[in-house]
């Protein structure tokens, strides 16, 4: 019995042993790579494909050879020792291979992945190992598409056959520029070469304001050309006015002129969109848009009478300081001839006819008004006009100065808010209206230039006494600058200081032809990328010429001699 106990001791003890070199001296080898499916070669023997885990090997030396069909071939020398474990991790890199790339007719385009190649086939090209998508065409054939799969270092070469494809390419010319194109009864969307099957479709011209083309289109092999000329649509416009005899203008598109004119009944209009407006003195003038068809429309107006009394004098209230707006005064509607009779200038006149009445500010805007708007908005006043105020040139009830358009509209927009009531800066229309009262002479006092000291505060002997090069007047009312409002005799409308004093800035943008603007002179001229705008008035330092009611400029910014007057409507 402890012979049989013997024996099994020694044999475990021999299975231990043997285990334990098994596991202490056995040498593996472990491939990785990416991406994976690899075949693994030991000296060009196969002995699977990765990942390969712990194949068993011999000492000694090897060589390692890990192969792709689409990538380089990985290759390393191993030397391997009893007990190594050896991992390899490879990335393979993709290969290059050439492909002859052939169509059947030569001369067709090429794309690779959705790239297009340079040149036409027949051609040779190198890519990278791998699968590729292939795609050839070619004008009048079928588009024909083939997958390569590329080894490195392979030659393919590849030809693919485009049949004749019954299509045909359409060219259409339509006049005007811009006019639709449809093929009816299609999903197909116009552009110039389109490729349709070849056939009979109907084909619509259309644009808004011409009548409609209608045509058979056949579509034969090869380009298909053709040209078409839409006829201008017309319809009867007729405008019905409460009251009787009101005046009615017109804007429309007529190709591609924008037209304004007064209506007269009745009257052909191209078809599409009219604004029509409407206005009569001491009526609300009133607009609207219409979408004129050929078969005519009928538009009526019943304008609402304004009764104003002319000359009235208020103040509104500014809710959220608790004071009033600027004084304002109640300027009646009328007609007037705008700008110079002297046929030598090319500016022109524009006979106005302002409809409704509306009120201008009485005087000036001063400094004090201007500043509750300054406090109210976080804003400050220029560091020029607080050294004049500082200095005791000006003072607060002086005119606002050193201000420009921008923040003059500013002002005026934060007035309609605070009173919801429309303020804003007067058109040139407006503001030679006001400034003329009733006259037709260079002053709204005559034509007599010497009478200015009376009636404005212009360049004279005061400012002479140091500017001693300027021109001025032969009278003397006192002062220099801007410093009252109200000083000197007002215009018939009531209003102080419409010349001299500062000037005011009005709403157009540079100086546009009196021609260009509205008849009812209440919208400016409008212009793209404005740059500067216009100011009328002349002030304490302008001549006897440019203190005249016609007399206008433009700058950029605010000066020492510019100010605001504001509209009031109603």
């Amino acid at each position: 019995m402890a012979i049989k106990v013997k024996i099994l001791a020694t044999a475990l003890s021999i299975s231990i042993l043997i285990v334990g070199y098994v596991i202490f001296f056995r040498s593996t080898v472990s491939v990785e790579s990416t991406p994976p499916g690899a075949k693994v070669f030991l000296n060009e023997q196969l002995i699977g494909q990765t990942p390969l885990k712990d194949h068993v090997v011999e000492p000694g030396d090897y060589k390692l050879e890990v192969l792709h069909s689409t990538f380089k071939k990985f290759q390393s020398s191993l030397t391997i020792k009893s007990g190594d474990k050896i991992t390899e991790e490879v990335e393979l890199t993709s290969g290059v291979g050439r492909v002859e790339l052939l169509s059947n007719p030569p001369g067709a385009w090429v794309e690779i992945n959705g790239k297009r190649i340079k040149g036409a086939t027949p051609f040779i090209t190198e890519l990278d190992s791998g699968s590729h998508k292939v795609v050839m065409g070619k004008s009048e054939r079928r588009v024909a598409r083939k997958t390569l799969e590329l080894k490195d270092g392979e030659e393919q070469t590849i030809t693919l056959t485009l049949n004749m494809d019954p299509h045909g390419s359409v060219f259409i010319e339509a006049s005007p520029r811009g006019s639709k194109i449809e093929f009816l009864g299609t999903d197909f969307v116009y552009k110039p070469g389109l490729r349709m099957p070849m056939g009979e479709y109907s084909l619509q011209i259309s644009r808004s304001g011409y009548e409609t083309k209608n045509a058979r289109f056949t579509v034969s092999y090869g380009d298909n050309r053709k040209s078409f000329k839409l006829k201008r649509a017309y319809g009867v416009l007729t405008v019905l006015t409460e009251p009787m005899g009101s005046s009615v203008e017109l804007k429309y598109l007529s190709g591609p002129t924008m037209v304004r004119r007064l209506y007269e009944e009745p009257t052909k209009l191209p078809t599409g969109a009219v604004d029509i407006k409407a206005r009569s003195m001491n009526f609300q003038s009133e607009s609207k848009r219409v979408q004129l068809p050929s078969t005519g429309a009928k538009v009526s107006f019943k304008l609402e009478r304004l009764e104003r009394e002319e000359g009235a004098v208020f103040s509104d209230v500014i809710k959220g300081v608790g004071e009033n707006a600027p004084q304002m005064v109640v300027i009646p509607p009328g007609s007037f001839v705008m700008g110079e009779r002297d046929e030598s200038s090319d500016i022109g006149t524009k006979f106005v006819g302002l409809t409704e009445p509306f009120a201008v500010s009485v005087y000036e805007v001063s400094i004090r008004e201007f500043s509750k708007y300054v406090k109210s908005q976080n804003l400050s006043l220029s560091k020029k006009l607080k050294r004049l105020i500082d200095s005791g040139t000006l003072n607060l009830d002086s005119p606002m100065a050193h201000v420009s358009h921008k923040e003059a509209e500013g002002y005026a927009s934060w007035l309609t808010d605070q009173t919801s009531f429309k303020y804003r800066l007067p058109t040139e229309a407006e503001w030679e209206y006001v400034a003329r009262a009733g006259s037709n002479d260079p002053y709204f006092f005559g034509a007599d230039s010497s009478l200015l000291c009376s009636y404005a505060n212009t360049a004279d002997l005061s400012a002479k006494e140091i500017y001693r090069s300027w021109e001025t007047l032969d009278c003397d009312d006192g002062q220099i600058r801007a410093r009252y409002r109200g000083k000197y005799r007002p215009n018939d409308f009531g209003v102080f200081d419409i010349l001299g004093n500062v000037s005011e800035w009005v709403a157009e943008c540079g100086l546009p032809k009196y021609k260009e603007s509205q008849r009812d002179g209440t919208i400016p001229v409008e212009e793209d990328n404005c740059s500067s705008h216009a100011y009328r008035g002349g002030s304490w330092d302008a001549s006897a010429e440019e203190s005249s009611v016609t007399f206008r400029k433009n700058a950029t910014s605010g000066n020492d001699d510019r100010g605001i007057r504001l509209v009031r409507e109603f």
